[in-house]
């Protein structure tokens, strides 16, 4: 199920959302997942996107240039915009059920882990 996302975000996160659509110019691709704790929470500023710190996080963002995609295990949905999305927006929520995977292969053009291996990433 997609849904707008809620309004648009702080400033700075407009900054960091163009700071990865100039990685895409630079890698020449359309679109990059987010998954790991580490750079949803740089992204979204600080949200928690997990359940228990020693799980996986239960959100993954795809962005693009046409905006971000926020992908929600459905069972975790309405808790995490209410507790902790608050005032992020600039694209849709895409509930996922909870048995299905999160973002799976090939859903973007790069992954993050290999932006992040090839040295394109900077903080």
């Amino acid at each position: 199920m997609s849904r707008p996302a809620p309004s648009q975000a702080p400033a700075d996160r407009a900054g960091k959302r163009e700071r990865l659509l100039a990685l895409l110019d630079r890698r020449g691709v359309g679109s990059l997942v987010l998954r790991s704790h580490t750079a949803l929470a740089w992204y979204l500023d600080g949200a928690r996107t997990h359940v228990s710190l020693a799980g996986d996080p239960v959100l993954a963002v795809v962005v693009s240039r046409s905006g971000d995609e926020l992908r929600v295990y459905s069972n975790e949905s309405d808790r995490l915009l209410a507790e902790e999305l608050g005032d992020l927006g600039g694209g849709t929520v895409t509930e996922v059920p909870w048995h299905e995977p999160l973002a799976p292969a090939g859903i973007a053009e790069l992954e993050e882990a290999d932006a992040a291996a090839a040295g394109t990433v900077r903080r």
